[in-house]
């Protein structure tokens, strides 16, 4: 990753482009992951000691769709943080190598990724990557700007809001074939679909 610390509340992905008020209800839920759910947030690997203070590692989080998709960091070093204000919950990444990963739990179009979210910058970081290699990926992230970027598609379809500023918002990234779509809470969309070259996706 270059250069951006991110703090995320709350990433789902689904199968399906359905609303629903409540995420854990989704039509279609692949996957679920909640920081304010230290029961769900591990130390370690092995997942035998909990979360249970602001600032301590995340090696593992659980997958709360009972799809067993948890997200894990064996490598100590690029663990996020849990942190805390005693009221909110969130993971915060370093800004330079942070990641939590696991196989991914979509396959096909279509899909919608919805993540809440803090930029504490506007340079480059991920938020949520569907990864296969660097030529192909799903990504939700930030550089400059709120972009959701379909790497895959033939014509590397992407819709992006306008310039980020530090300020607390949601975001729904909703893929099919050849298309994506952006919603988003604090950022104006300034291009639903557009094209673009990119290179490899970020941590966060």
């Amino acid at each position: 990753m270059l250069g951006m610390s991110l703090s995320i509340c709350v990433l789902a992905t689904r199968q399906s482009r359905r609303e629903c008020c409540f995420v854990a209800q989704i039509p279609g839920l692949k996957a679920l992951y909640d920081p304010s759910d230290r029961a769900n947030m591990f130390t370690d690997i092995a997942m035998t000691t909990q979360v249970t203070a602001d600032g301590q590692a995340v090696a593992v989080i659980r997958d709360q769709s009972g799809n067993n998709h948890h997200l894990t960091q064996p490598i100590a070093a690029a663990r996020p943080l849990y942190r805390t204000n005693g009221t909110l919950h969130w993971l915060e990444g370093d800004g330079v190598d942070d990641i939590l990963t696991c196989a991914s739990p979509v396959s096909a179009y279509p899909f919608t990724i919805a993540a809440g979210f803090e930029p504490l910058s506007a340079a480059e970081g991920g938020i949520a990557t569907l990864y296969q290699n660097d030529s192909n990926y799903k990504s939700l992230m930030v550089n400059g700007y709120l972009r959701a970027i379909d790497r895959a598609s033939s014509t590397q379809q992407a819709a992006r809001s306008n310039t980020v500023v530090p300020v607390k918002s949601y975001a729904m990234a909703q893929y099919s074939s050849n298309s994506v779509k952006l919603e988003t809470s604090a950022y104006s969309i300034t291009s639903d679909r557009y094209t673009q070259t990119f290179g490899t996706p970020s941590d966060f």
